[in-house]
């Protein structure tokens, strides 16, 4: 029983710090890892990189070739981890696609993107084969340093997720964490906070562009401008919220608020 109940532990443990999928180290497990690693660095001319990288094309490949798939190419992509130069004990799969890393740095590496690049170009260059399934990949990442950017485990993890965001919403492949990075995703996040509430409230609205046919000058059609009126800014053009709407996904519930409204106010003209 004894030999039982020790076994049942083991295999909680197990649960509790790795990912069952890919048998890599989860968040927390990460976490006290990379703070083992920050208390050894101090007092070396080092520095320790955090990169989050999260696999952008995942989703379509699941909707296409299925879930099994998606699922057996994470294992592929742990296993090409494992097998890096990276090293098993600093990677961890975050969940979805989501994969760190931490990396030390030293003088002869001063270019961070470049070094990030090397590493990334061992997992992900060249295809990979699932189920019969030639399979190309491409990743965002986002990267912070110690001791610049954060002296803990949590500030450097929370600083290259911030970095990861700014490159989603910027299209950029990898960014690299800045103070601004942060003041720009708490503005994003009150403006994505806005945004639900103009939903909510019914704060958008459509200005109509008419088609115009140059042999008679009838108009033949219509397109529909989305708007949105704020209470404190007033009118605020597409280019301000727009793509914020697709990074939150708010995109989705105001495309089909657009449709309803151009139907709605097609149907009041007739």
């Amino acid at each position: 029983y004894a030999l039982e109940h020790l076994e049942n532990e083991e295999k909680l443990n197990y649960v509790a710090f790795y990912d069952s999928l890919t048998s890599l180290a989860k968040h927390e497990l990460f976490r006290e890892r990379l703070a083992q690693t920050l208390n050894i660095s101090v007092g070396y001319d080092e520095k320790v990189l955090v990169v989050v990288w999260d696999i952008e094309n995942l989703s379509d490949i699941n909707n296409t070739c299925g879930r099994q798939v998606g699922d057996r190419l994470l294992q592929q992509i742990a296993e090409r981890l494992r097998n890096s130069s990276i090293g098993e004990r600093s990677i961890s799969h975050f969940g979805g696609g989501k994969f760190a890393a931490f990396l030390t740095l030293y003088d002869d590496h001063s270019d961070i993107l470049n070094f990030v690049s090397e590493k990334e170009a061992e997992f992900l260059r060249g295809a990979y084969l699932v189920d019969g399934n030639e399979l190309r990949l491409s990743a965002r990442s986002g990267v912070s340093v110690a001791p610049n950017d954060a002296a803990d485990s949590d500030g450097l993890i929370r600083n290259a997720e911030a970095a990861l965001g700014s490159a989603k919403f910027l299209h950029e492949h990898t960014v690299v964490y800045t103070p601004k990075i942060m003041n720009r995703a708490n503005e994003r996040l009150s403006l994505e906070a806005r945004l639900h509430k103009a939903l909510e409230q019914q704060q958008f609205r459509l200005h109509y562009q008419p088609k115009v046919q140059t042999v008679d000058g009838r108009i033949c059609g219509m397109e529909a401008l989305l708007r949105w009126m704020d209470p404190e800014l007033g009118l605020v053009p597409p280019a301000k919220f727009i793509s914020a709407l697709e990074h939150s996904g708010m995109i989705v519930n105001v495309g089909r608020w657009v449709v309803g409204q151009v139907i709605q106010d097609a149907a009041e003209w007739r």
